[in-house]
Order: structure tokens, then C-alpha cells, then sequence
């Protein structure tokens, strides 16, 4: 590719500019682009008065003898076409022969009625300078039918504004000057006061279909494409007032980011188009990476912003819709755009050089082991029109977590014979780690920058002993994982074998990569029988089709007597999500204790009274809602809401005045009604139990405390009480 520095009037004075069918209607004058023509216009104008040269990007073209056919700039050469013709209109030069010679070589092929208008209009000299749209729709040469051609209408806007708007089109923004002002701006204009490198394609190999590519956007100019023209402005802005070496690679002509952004990383998104379209895909892309890399900027000083600092940020709280470049810039605290590129750069470079050798872009994407149906993509794609990086029951916080693990991998990673398996090596850590931690997605994410440094050799990090981790986020996880990482790599040498294990465990749907409470303490003395084992005891008690509440109650049989919830929430409902919890946190090491593989449930008379009604009755087999353990003031209740209210219908106080003998006789021999213990146990409900007998009220309290109601409806305190031993001749005489 051969590219120069030149200005639109340079450019004509050689070429011919034809913008080719395949392009979309101009656009930037459309209704609604309002903001985006006053930045455009703002800084044209700017460059006039200052007499500073503005560059205006690459325009990329593909030539044909001497006419050129932009596939991208088309909408940047049409504005200063349009202000080229304003200015020597204003200072009376419009029909000077080499003017409307050099205006004339411009042309739409989009549609004839475009560029017979633009010919209109360098033959027309306005009677007024102002409200030049209506001038312009009163002339005879202006056809009814050109009102409904989407260019003319968007270079009538660019003319003359919409809606009263200031300074949204040239008449507004340009008018009202002096003619020595106009004509001061006119040779500006034609010397070098706006730049713009002219990169000739014609030569590319399938050009034609970088024509598609580059101008599948629609017609309307799309927040990717105003993104990418004020990142451009940015890099160009930085290389002229800071030293230009810091920012040559990414200002070059033929592989500065603007070049790239429009062929080569293109060709990443292109795998996933619908129907033509990819830039809400780049967009989502970038401004993921983007967000990423404001969470785990820093130095040697520490984190650049903090998570408080971070959650304030408009860049990420915003949806991927665009306003201004200025959240990108400076989010809340200076940020190093610099090393954004960089990191950018690397990343989509190492994802272009993966998939053109592999040709696997439409398959870069990784699940959990224990669930293939949840997928997390590098590259997102299209859902009925909206942009997922996700599926299954994937997202949120996780789904920004592994994506951000997967950009790791090929930030730091280039294709190599092994890329397969340090790639499956890394994400099994990611997944494990992003599963089961319990900090923050900031520190979570912090943790994954860390240690991706080294993606392409993770298990190998983690299992030498002089590695060191700063991170103290998933802390437990991460301990697990260099244990893993040893007895893969015991002796130095990879063990497939311990591998394999180590995977299959991991998947089981009740562990989800949290596999410790399958492990002795110290990892030197697990073996991959003793894991296998470990493994099938724990399938069988949670499978056990004798009661599907096996697993819990064998778990709290051999609870320790001196066993105390403290503040702990333990949710026992049967589900993935819950049990697991049961297993690898609150019964870890009961788990570990058990070696019987026949293991059953056995209580110890001296245990505690909620143990042994948890564990030998069916109170747990009953749908009881969420079913949460917890201790409430010197009683453990077990909910059955999910507030966790004590006083809510259906809740169990698991203490010897809720299984009561006395009463349960009472009941049976229908002395007494109302008062039900739960179905297929000899336990009361509530905090209180209340039955009735021939018409009167009666309550024993928790505390075993007996209690009559009178006939105006108080409830009374009696000077008796029971307890667990109380008979039912005494109970008997209390209610005569």
C-alpha cells in the first residue's frame, strides 16, 4: 500500500474522487448527528482561525486509472467538499475555472440524483449566504424527487443545521465573516490547513471483499465508527504535542491502529456478521477490554483507581453506546491511553495471527467443566440483535471475568505447537477461580491479571515453590489450585494421569472445580486412588436412592457435640448451588473424616438435640421451602422462608419441647385437636404449639411454659410447665 500526505484540494488537483455504489449514503448530515457535526465542524473551524493544520486521518481508497473509490473517509471528504464549496462561495471564487474545475472532480455514484445534485451545485451561486436548504429546494434545477435521496437531504443538513441548533452545519458555524476573513480561510483550505493520508488499496489482494467488509455498517454512522474517528483524532492530538516516537507505531500509515482497526482486525469480528454488520460487535469488544484494563491499571505504587473510584465511572456504568471520547480519556483519575493500545494491540494481533493459522474464530470460546452448555465467547456474537459474549446460564460478573481471562491468554500468548493445552490449562484455573471466589469482581479480576502473566504456562507457576502471589483475593481457591498444580507436576514431570483425575473431579456438578474436600490436608499424601475414592463416596451419598437427603444427614451425624453454627446461614434445599456450599464449606472437614465407604447415619445419644432430629427424622425430606439452617438467639431454627424470619409460618424450632411425647399420645388418642406434628415426624412446628380441647385454647410456649386462653381472649400463664419427659396423665390433668 502506498499512502501520502495531502489535502482534499492536492487530491483533486490529481485524482478524481468517486464515491463508489457499494458505499452507504452520506451521512454525517443526518438528522439526529447533530452533536457529532458541531465536534467535527468545531474543529475545522478551529483550525482555520488558528492557522494550525488539522490531520483528518486515512482515507483509503481504491484506484482505477485517475478516479479514486473511497471504501472508507467517504463521509469526512464529503464535509470538506461541502465547506470547500461554502468558503468560495463566501469569497467569491466559486466561479473561478480552476475551483469549480477541482469541485467538479468530486462525485457520488451512489445514486444519479447525488451526483447530478453536487454538479447543481457548483454551477449555483445563492442570492443570500443563509438558509441556503430552502434556497437550494426553491430552485428550478432541484427535482421534487430528490427530497427523498438520503445524501441530499444529509448535505442540505450539513448546510444549513436542523431544529434551530448553534454551530451544528456550516452556515452557522461559518457565517457572519468578513470577506477578507473568507478569503484568508480559502487559501488555508487550499494550502495545507486540512490533512489527511491518502492510502491507495488498489493493489490489496481481494479488495472487493474489503469493500464489503468496510461498509457493511448501514447507512447511519454507528457509535463504533464515531468511537474510532475520535480514538484516531486522540493518537494524532498526542504524537503533535508530546514526543512523536511515543506514538509513531500506533500513528504509521500502514500498521497504526486506524489501518488495522479497518482491515486486519476486521477480519476477527467479520466470522460473526449478521447481515453485514459487525461494529456493535468491535464496540462491545473494545469497550470490554477497555473496561478491563481501567480495573487493573497501576504501577509499583499500587492500583490506579480504587474499586469506589471505579464503580463511579461513567465508562463503566455506561452501556456500549457512545457520547464522547472524554470517558475514555479520563475516566475519573488520568489513565495511560498509551498502554490501553498497547495491550489492545497485543491482544487482537495474537487473536489474528491464531485465527488465520487455525482458522477457529467462530470457536474461540470456553466453558466450565462441569456445564459444556455454558459458553463464554472471546469474539461476541449476535442474539435476535443483541450482542452476547455468553450463553447458557452464563453472565454478568462471571461473564466479564472469563472473558477477561480469555483476552489474558492471548495478550500474553502467541500460537505454538502447545497453545491447545495451556489454553485448556488456563481457563480450567480461570473457571475454578471465578467459580468459587468469594471477593469482589474487582479483586477477582485483579487476581486473574496477576497471575495471567503467566497464561501460557499457569499450571507450571503455580506448582514451583519460589513463584509468589501478591493477590489475596480467592484466597482458599487459589491454594487449592497450586495444590492441584503440584501433583500434576510432581517430580517436574507433567502427570496426565493426575490430569485426568484432577478434571474429572472438578466437573462433578456438586464441587464445580472446588475439589479440596476431596484431599487430605497436606497434598503430599493424596494419591489418585485415594481422590477416585474420595470421589464415588460422595456420588453415592448425594445419589443414595434411599433418601435424597443422605448426604446432609450423614454430614450432621457426625457433626463434633461441641459443633457451633455461630452466625453461619447453611442453606440445605437439594440444588447445586446450596449443597455445594454444604460440602466444600460448612462440612468440609466433617467430610473429611468420614472413611467408611458404606458410610451410614449414626447419632450419638449425647449429641446435640437439633443433630439428632435433623438426622433421624424426615424433617429435611419435607418441601419446606428454602430450608435454612440458622441460629437464632440460644435456639437453632430451621427456616423455611427465605427472609430467614423466625416467627413465619412453617419454621422448626429444633429443640426437645418440639418433640414432646405427651402431646404426640394426647394427639393420637384425639384428646386433644389442632396440634399436628410434620407429616412423617414427631415434631411440632412454630415457636409455639397451640391446640385445642373441648372448645378451649391452650398453648405450651418454647420455653415450656403452659399457657390458657380465657374467655375474653387473654392468654394466661399457668404455674405449670413441661418438658421432654413430662407424661400425658400430667399434660392430661392440665387441660380438664
Amino acid at each position: 500500500m502506498n499512502s501520502e500526505l495531502t489535502s482534499l484540494w492536492a487530491y483533486l488537483e490529481k485524482h478524481r474522487i468517486a464515491i463508489p455504489l457499494i458505499q452507504r449514503d452520506y451521512a454525517q448530515g443526518r438528522e439526529g448527528k447533530s452533536a457529532l457535526r458541531k465536534r467535527f465542524l468545531k474543529s475545522l473551524k478551529q483550525a482555520l482561525t488558528s492557522n494550525q493544520p488539522l490531520l483528518l486521518d486515512f482515507v483509503y481508497g481504491d484506484s482505477c486509472r485517475d478516479d479514486i473509490h473511497p471504501i472508507d473517509g467517504q463521509q469526512r471528504l464529503t464535509t470538506l467538499w461541502l465547506l470547500h464549496w461554502y468558503i468560495a462561495m463566501r469569497a467569491g471564487y466559486l466561479n473561478d475555472a480552476t475551483t469549480k474545475s477541482r469541485l467538479q472532480k468530486f462525485s457520488y455514484e451512489t445514486r444519479t440524483s447525488s451526483r447530478e445534485f453536487c454538479e447543481k451545485l457548483i454551477d449555483w451561486k445563492p442570492q443570500a449566504p443563509t438558509d441556503l436548504k430552502k434556497q437550494i429546494g426553491d430552485q428550478t434545477w432541484f427535482r421534487a424527487e430528490w427530497k427523498q435521496d438520503p445524501t441530499i437531504d444529509a448535505m442540505l443538513r450539513m448546510l444549513s443545521g436542523e431544529n434551530g441548533e448553534p454551530d451544528d452545519c456550516i452556515e452557522k458555524g461559518f457565517g457572519e465573516k468578513q470577506l477578507n476573513t473568507y478569503r484568508s480561510w480559502w487559501f488555508s483550505m487550499i494550502g495545507n490547513c486540512f490533512q489527511f493520508y491518502s492510502l491507495d488499496m488498489g493493489t490489496m489482494e481481494n479488495v472487493d471483499d474489503l469493500y464489503v467488509k468496510m461498509n457493511a455498517r448501514g447507512e447511519q454512522l454507528t457509535d463504533f465508527e464515531n468511537f474510532k474517528a475520535d480514538l484516531i483524532g486522540y493518537i494524532q492530538k498526542q504524537a503533535e504535542q508530546q514526543n512523536p516516537d511515543d506514538w509513531e507505531s500506533f500513528n504509521d500509515a500502514r500498521n497504526g491502529i486506524a489501518i488495522k482497526m479497518d482491515t486486519a482486525w476486521t477480519d476477527i469480528f467479520w466470522q460473526q456478521r449478521q447481515d453485514g454488520r459487525i461494529d456493535e460487535l468491535y464496540f462491545a469488544f473494545i469497550n470490554q477490554v477497555w473496561r478491563s484494563a481501567l480495573i487493573v491499571a497501576g504501577d509499583i505504587e499500587g492500583y490506579l483507581m480504587s474499586e469506589e473510584d471505579i464503580q463511579k465511572t461513567v465508562l463503566f456504568q455506561l452501556p456500549d453506546k457512545y457520547e464522547d471520547f472524554d470517558i475514555y480519556e479520563n475516566p475519573g483519575r488520568p489513565l495511560d491511553v498509551k498502554n490501553i493500545l498497547i495491550l489492545l494491540r497485543q491482544t487482537l494481533d495474537n487473536i489474528k495471527s491464531y485465527v488465520t493459522l487455525c482458522a477457529l474464530s467462530k470457536d474461540i470460546s470456553t466453558s466450565p467443566s462441569w456445564d459444556n452448555r455454558q459458553n463464554v465467547y472471546l469474539i461476541p456474537r449476535y442474539n435476535e440483535g443483541n450482542v452476547i459474549f455468553s450463553n447458557g446460564n452464563v453472565g454478568g460478573e462471571k461473564e466479564r471475568l472469563i472473558h477477561f481471562a480469555l483476552c489474558k491468554f492471548f495478550e500474553n500468548n502467541q500460537l505454538n505447537d502447545t497453545a491447545q493445552t495451556q489454553f485448556n490449562d488456563w481457563m480450567r484455573v480461570a473457571w475454578n477461580i471465578v467459580e468459587n471466589s468469594t471477593a469482589t469482581e474487582i479483586g477477582t479480576m485483579r487476581l486473574l491479571n496477576e497471575l495471567g502473566k503467566n497464561a501460557n504456562n499457569i499450571l507450571d507457576f503455580l506448582a514451583n515453590p519460589s513463584s509468589s502471589i501478591s493477590s489475596g483475593a480467592a484466597k482458599e481457591q487459589v491454594e487449592e489450585e497450586i495444590a492441584k498444580a503440584r501433583l500434576i507436576y510432581n517430580g517436574g514431570t507433567r502427570s496426565n494421569d493426575w490430569n485426568q483425575a484432577i478434571r474429572e473431579a472438578e466437573s462433578y456438578e456438586y464441587l464445580k472445580g472446588s475439589i479440596s474436600v476431596l484431599f487430605s490436608a497436606d497434598y503430599r499424601d493424596n494419591t489418585i486412588e485415594k481422590l477416585d475414592q474420595r470421589l464415588k463416596l460422595l456420588e453415592n451419598l448425594v445419589n443414595d436412592k434411599t433418601d435424597d437427603y443422605k448426604l446432609i444427614k450423614v454430614l450432621i451425624s457426625h457433626l463434633n457435640n461441641a459443633y457451633d453454627l455461630g452466625n453461619n446461614i447453611i442453606p440445605l434445599v437439594k440444588r447445586f448451588e446450596t449443597w455445594k456450599q454444604v460440602i466444600v464449606k460448612f462440612f468440609k472437614d466433617v467430610f473429611r473424616d468420614i472413611t467408611d465407604d458404606s458410610v451410614q447415619v449414626q447419632v450419638s445419644d449425647q449429641a446435640p438435640q437439633w443433630i439428632q432430629m435433623l438426622a433421624n427424622s424426615k424433617l429435611l425430606n419435607q418441601p419446606r421451602g428454602e430450608k435454612i439452617l440458622k441460629k437464632y438467639g440460644n435456639k437453632i431454627i430451621l427456616y423455611a422462608t427465605r427472609k430467614h424470619n423466625w416467627n413465619a409460618y412453617g419454621n422448626v424450632v429444633l429443640d426437645e419441647f418440639h418433640t414432646l411425647p405427651a402431646l404426640s399420645t394426647l394427639i393420637s388418642g384425639e384428646e386433644i385437636q389442632n396440634a399436628k406434628p410434620i407429616e412423617g415426624t414427631n415434631i411440632f412446628a412454630e415457636w409455639d404449639v397451640f391446640f385445642n380441647k373441648d372448645g378451649q385454647s391452650f398453648m405450651i410456649a418454647c420455653g415450656g411454659q403452659l399457657w390458657k386462653k380465657n374467655d375474653s381472649g387473654e392468654w394466661n400463664e399457668t404455674e405449670n410447665s413441661v418438658n421432654k419427659d413430662t407424661s400425658e396423665d400430667t399434660l392430661r390433668d392440665f387441660i380438664k
